[in-house]
């Protein structure tokens, strides 16, 4: 009875936890649903950014990307796995995030660990808009690479964001 109390509260957290991400001031800042019924944009003047630029943006992915339970889903014998995900997603004008969606993965465990990592990037974002600010739609291409030696593995992430490509090293 103890058991199944327990397992019954981690899941209501973890359920709780994968969708709605909170900043330290308790703002939801990611919500499966729309926030309001404002129409949101595709092409602005400003797009949506990582607050900490997009260094700091590949570092988070880097820290937070479970990259052993990636690599345990392929075959010991791939010396090299990588897969890519299409990211798209609306960063609303109050900075929060709604309308996740990842596309062209061919790898559902990966796809499961980039929706969650960003999910918990939902309130470092800041908006995009022309004289003001709009809901802007923002997509990126996440690519990884795990490449397997008789040492280890290294792990590197590149993100390809508005036609511009920034790419960060070993893990």
């Amino acid at each position: 009875m103890i058991k199944t109390i327990i397992i019954i509260a981690a899941s209501i957290g973890y359920l709780c936890n994968t969708t709605i991400a909170q900043n330290k001031n308790g703002k939801n800042c990611f919500s499966n649903k729309a926030f309001n019924s404002e129409k949101a944009f595709t092409k602005t003047l400003y797009q949506p950014h990582y607050k900490e630029g997009r260094d700091a943006f590949i570092e988070f992915l880097m820290a937070n990307i479970n990259f052993q339970k990636i690599a345990s889903s392929h075959t010991h014998t791939e010396r090299t796995t990588s897969d890519s995900a299409r990211i798209k997603f609306i960063i609303h004008k109050d900075g929060s995030m709604s309308h996740l969606t990842i596309g062209t993965s061919n790898n559902s465990i990966y796809e499961e660990e980039i929706r969650r990592v960003i999910k918990l990037s939902a309130c470092h974002w800041t908006p995009g808009g022309t004289e003001r600010l709009l809901n802007v739609w923002h997509q990126l291409d996440i690519t990884y690479c795990i490449e397997r030696t008789y040492k280890g593995a290294s792990c590197k992430v590149t993100v390809n964001e508005d036609l511009q490509t920034q790419d960060l090293g070993t893990k």
